[in-house]
């Protein structure tokens, strides 16, 4: 996510953090799908909020491997505190995810799941398809990235599956909503097409039990 139209100096390798709900409504449409990965790879990974809503959708043993140039904190953000979920089987490393040599573990993983510093974000993206040649990969991205006529040709050259647009705007920590609309774009996904989230109502998780109290629901989309 990136802050955009504000003024405001911009956090330090572009954190800003994906909203819970948002996190939710991906991978509740992913397992609405049948699609239930049993690894994670976060690059990007913040303080876990990815990883942490991988575990509610698909269980407290999927395994959830981040990496970021950053220490993991909480106390950097308005959001809750989400890397209290993040326990075992949780391997993190700080490191450049764009030079550091992946783990075999990493390459294994059937998901890759992040929000990427705007500046960085074609580089997240070709390095995660780079990487791991199977995995689904899904991004936070501002929905305008496709629009210029200059970036045509490098999007056509990706395996993009479709992207999946969120009607609620994301708010940025002590910023408010950004002034852009963004989706999770997806690539290899088995499914292509685009989707609507049904994220206006931001339905709130049972953390408990990893059930999505009304008004959300597994259908997390309107076509497909």
């Amino acid at each position: 996510m990136s802050a955009t139209n504000r003024g405001a100096k911009r956090a330090e390798h572009d954190f800003y953090e994906t909203p819970s709900w948002l996190a939710d409504a991906l991978f509740c449409a992913i397992r609405g799908d049948g699609f239930k990965p049993k690894a994670l790879y976060e690059p990007g990974f913040g303080r876990g909020a990815l990883g942490a809503a991988a575990r509610r959708a698909f269980g407290k043993d999927t395994l959830v491997y981040g990496v970021d140039v950053r220490g993991v904190s909480v106390q950097e953000t308005d959001y809750e505190v989400v890397i209290d979920e993040l326990t075992h089987p949780t391997r993190f490393e700080r490191v450049d995810f764009l030079t550091a040599e992946p783990y075999d573990e990493h390459r294994r993983c059937g998901l890759i799941a992040m929000n990427p510093p705007f500046s960085l974000a074609r580089e997240f993206i070709n390095r995660a398809l780079e990487i791991n040649t199977r995995a689904c990969v899904a991004a936070l991205l501002r929905l305008n990235l496709l629009g210029p006529v200059k970036r045509a040709a490098s999007w056509r050259s990706l395996p993009l599956s479709g992207a999946w647009v969120t009607p609620t705007r994301p708010s940025l920590p002590r910023q408010g909503s950004d002034a852009t609309e963004y989706a999770w774009f997806m690539f290899r996904y088995p499914r292509p097409g685009l989707r609507i989230l049904h994220t206006e109502t931001k339905g709130a998780w049972n953390h408990a039990t990893g059930i999505v109290v009304q008004p959300f629901h597994d259908d997390f989309f309107v076509s497909r």
